[in-house]
């Protein structure tokens, strides 16, 4: 309790509390868990952000708009098999170990662009934007098995843009003067080998 009626004694005690309230030096507790609780954000941050520039070359707008689509995609398949009675455990399972596998996939074209030193990532943007398009033109057709129409003209631009993004990365290899190979592919490979055969 304030001991004291004077003026000067109550301007002390105001003097002293605001002190308390608003003086840099705050309680020793409160300073030591803020700080504690503002550096393990901050190292769980850094570290989060490394492993995100490691493993997919940083999180940008192509990649967040992916996993939207991803989403969007898994979700409309999952009421469709349930509009046609034909979910089951297997099918959910398949959707999710499809959908890992396109991110294994992304990781990897994030590991080609860093062999490669291309700094706007080129494959990775290229392999992100044509999931991107295939997933969409999926919800399309789930949104169609649904029986809900909707505007003929975003699949044909959609596929429009598929046909575009197969020619995208020899374009951007181009531009970026990447180093090009003659090396036949697999499916080349096992071509001449069944003619060799032959």
């Amino acid at each position: 309790m304030i001991q004291g009626n004077s003026e000067s004694d109550l301007s002390e005690h105001a003097m002293f509390i605001t002190h308390i309230l608003f003086n840099d030096e705050e309680p020793i507790s409160v300073v030591h868990f803020g700080s504690l609780d503002r550096e393990e954000n901050m190292a769980f941050k850094t570290a989060t952000d490394t492993v995100l520039r490691v493993l997919i070359g940083g999180w940008d707008m192509s990649l967040e708009i992916l996993l939207i689509v991803m989403t969007l995609d898994y979700l409309t398949g999952v009421v469709c098999a349930f509009r046609n009675k034909s979910v089951n455990s297997s099918t959910g399972y398949k959707g999710l170990l499809k959908k890992s596998t396109i991110l294994i996939i992304i990781i990897l074209a994030a590991q080609v662009d860093r062999m490669l030193g291309t700094d706007n990532h080129v494959f990775r943007n290229c392999t992100a934007l044509s999931f991107t398009v295939n997933d969409a033109l999926s919800i399309l057709e789930n949104v169609g098995k649904m029986g809900v129409r909707f505007p003929r003209f975003l699949m044909v631009a959609l596929e429009k843009l598929q046909e575009e993004i197969d020619t995208m990365p020899d374009q951007r290899v181009a531009e970026n003067n990447l180093p090009a190979t003659d090396k036949p592919s697999i499916k080349d490979k096992s071509q001449r080998s069944k003619s060799n055969l032959n």
